[in-house]
């Protein structure tokens, strides 16, 4: 049988080898070969002697006084680095004796040992090295390459319409902030901002985007899936059996050169760039498991995103009825030879989507179609992009503040019905709505229903009476709004007067009215 898998992962190859993947903006960026050095004295000599195009400057971390134009003392003064290949800004703290300086350069050849930038994956043109003889020697070389006009692929697409991170200055989602180990995203007002040269293409961000308001743009969602949904069917039909999913990054390639017959590798810009909707549509498409192998590319902060996504992903396979083991994170090939299979069922035959929750669900409700083992309601880990909402009744008094705040139109009005409705399928767990609610009446709760259509289903989550106006009969408020204000004002010296008190029973314009009428002059009563 391992004869017939080796042929069938052959044909499976030749399958998805021509097929075209979509192409994206490219961002440019030119280096004409200024340096900046940062360290210490005993560099100086060997780091000046860098050969042209090279034009070095050395920023030195100790005390002292220099003539040289192009060595400056920075001492025990506080160095900021921002920026990237082609346009770095240093800037060196003022103290007492020294004003504030602010250099640029191209590049940057940090000798300290862990660098100055602790970011996991460091912007282009920043290089740290040994500051020692051999260390600078191999810096240079990678510097003297570093000269000229450089692409990359424009590797993000971002679509603020349906992003969870801010409405009307009440903050959401952060996820993508969080997970990011470049820091190449910003929080701009009400939406974020991407810069295209910090970003290397991790597309962790990608993986945790609860909406998809960010995407993996070079290759797109749709032609990884497509690739994904290719290799399974073609060695599926060519008569492969058991197939596993081995999804790698680019740089971890090299280490999986002796993979069993039945393993279906497929190279992957970085590994958290596609996320568990790819995963379980991978399940659905016929894989039985999916492996993620880290061969040591993946930094610690987009490792705990993927762990976090891994957790909530066996989550729903245990509630659906599957293995959780189905899906493995591996460091070792060795850890290859013990994995778990999905149980006999159909293949889904949906094809690759651009959008996430949609592909999500589809995968869903075909592995929920197949399974005799589902629970109704699979309660998820906290960071889950899936769940409700709860109100407190007794709090809650309908100003619909939450909807006003809701990026994914999940809690909505009651369309002049006093009345807040929610649709499950939409929630993406951004805590807007919790955060928006002026009486704390809102909390959040992650699971997945795996009934399709009650998970689409609109549900009152709470309602209430109309409270009409009591001169002109229009209705203007809810009943519960009208019992807080005035339990809230009961003692307040400007509403003793019962005619005070009416007037919050009135509707705007009968309000205005009445004060105008008033023959005691109680204009404030």
């Amino acid at each position: 049988m391992s004869e017939q898998n080796h042929l069938a992962r052959e044909h499976a190859y030749a399958a998805i080898a021509d097929l075209v993947v979509e192409p994206t903006a490219l961002v440019e960026y030119q280096s004409q070969g200024r340096v900046l050095v940062i360290g210490h004295g005993s560099i100086l000599e060997q780091v000046q002697q860098f050969a042209a195009p090279l034009q070095v400057t050395v920023l030195l971390q100790e005390e002292g006084n220099t003539t040289a134009a192009n060595v400056i003392m920075a001492g025990r003064r506080g160095i900021e680095i921002k920026g990237h290949m082609g346009h770095f800004e240093v800037h060196i703290e003022g103290d007492a004796v020294n004003a504030s300086q602010t250099l640029s350069a191209d590049l940057i050849l940090d000798t300290n040992r862990l660098g100055l930038l602790t970011l996991e994956i460091p912007p282009p043109g920043y290089i740290i090295c040994q500051a020692d003889a051999e260390g600078l020697a191999a810096a240079e070389a990678e510097l003297q390459g570093l000269i000229g006009t450089f692409e990359k692929p424009r590797f993000f697409a971002y679509d603020s319409s349906i992003c969870a991170h801010s409405r009307s200055g009440v903050n959401g989602c952060t996820r993508c902030l969080d997970a990011c180990p470049a820091q190449a995203i910003s929080s701009i007002e009400d939406a974020i901002q991407v810069d295209p040269y910090l970003c290397q293409g991790g597309g962790v961000c990608t993986s945790v985007c609860p909406t998809g308001a960010i995407r993996y743009r070079y290759p797109s969602a749709v032609d990884t899936l497509t690739q994904m949904r290719s290799l399974i069917r073609a060695y599926q039909e060519s008569g492969g059996e058991a197939s596993v999913l081995v999804l790698c990054a680019e740089a971890d390639r090299p280490q999986l050169q002796d993979l069993p017959a039945n393993c279906l590798q497929l190279t992957l810009e970085e590994l958290a760039s596609v996320g568990f909707e790819a995963w379980l549509s991978a399940l659905a498409w016929g894989a039985e498991s999916v492996v993620l192998f880290d061969g040591g590319s993946v930094p610690p902060t987009v490792r705990q995103a993927l762990d976090q996504q891994v957790q909530m992903c066996r989550q729903m396979l245990t509630g659906m009825g599957y293995p959780a083991e189905v899906l493995q994170y591996c460091t070792s090939l060795d850890e290859l030879g013990s994995l778990t299979g999905m149980p006999e069922r159909s293949n889904a035959s949906y094809a690759a989507l651009e959008d996430k929750r949609t592909t999500a669900y589809l995968a869903i409700d075909h592995l929920v179609q197949q399974s005799s083992a589902v629970q109704a309601v699979i309660s998820l880990s906290a960071a889950s992009p899936f769940g409700r909402i709860n109100v407190d009744h007794a709090s809650c008094t309908l100003c619909m503040a939450c909807t006003s705040v809701c990026p994914a139109t999940a809690v909505t009005a009651g369309n002049g019905v006093p009345r807040l409705n929610f649709q499950q399928s939409a929630c993406v767990q951004c805590g807007m709505c919790a955060r928006a609610c002026p009486e704390q009446a809102i909390s959040l709760q992650a699971e997945l229903l795996t009934d399709a259509s009650a998970r689409t289903q609109n549900q009152i989550l709470n309602e209430d009476q109309p409270f009409c106006c009591i001169t002109c009969g229009k209705a203007f408020a809810t009943r519960s709004v009208i019992d807080v204000i005035l339990g809230k004002l009961q003692g307040h010296p400007m509403f003793q007067g019962e005619r005070a008190r009416n007037r919050l029973k009135m509707c705007e314009d009968c309000r205005v009215v009445d004060m105008i009428e008033d023959p005691e002059g109680e204009l404030l009563q």
